[in-house]
């Protein structure tokens, strides 16, 4: 793992205890939490790319993170969660490495399906940032253990 890999860990997984903090509590997602993930992710993946000389691949990210976020939008739309939860996998997804992204927004929607079936009888939602926290470290630790 080299060092801006390692700091985007570490910023995703504090503002991802942050947003499940604020879901659990008062049921929302701060802006302040989800923006600062999108532009950190954007700015830093954004000037590795010059330091590095891979603006394709740059250009390539920025494709799939607007993809993401048009789904993850839809998904706010059909209400199947909130739109918080819409902004933080679209920054969780910036943030991270391509089968980081994809694996958190599978395993959170097999985990949505699961909840969501299983407290129906209950009017209440359950708070969905923690559910994308776990799966984000389900994600991150298969990315690390087994597809490198």
């Amino acid at each position: 793992m080299y060092y801006p890999e390692l700091f985007f860990l570490c910023f995703s997984v504090i503002m991802f205890s942050v947003a499940s903090y604020t879901d659990l509590k008062n049921r929302i997602i701060s802006n302040k939490i989800t923006f600062s993930l999108i532009a950190v992710g954007f700015l830093g993946n954004g000037f590795l790319a010059i330091y590095f000389g891979t603006i394709i691949s740059f250009f390539y990210m920025c494709v799939a993170t607007l993809g993401m976020f048009i789904a993850s939008y839809f998904l706010y739309k059909f209400k199947y969660w909130g739109g918080g939860d819409a902004k933080l996998i679209t920054g969780i997804f910036i943030c991270n490495p391509f089968p980081v992204g994809y694996l958190t927004f599978a395993f959170s929607m097999i985990s949505h399906t699961v909840l969501s079936f299983s407290i129906q009888k209950n009017t209440k939602t359950a708070p969905f940032a923690p559910v994308l926290f776990v799966s984000y470290l389900i994600a991150y630790l298969i990315f690390e253990n087994l597809l490198k």
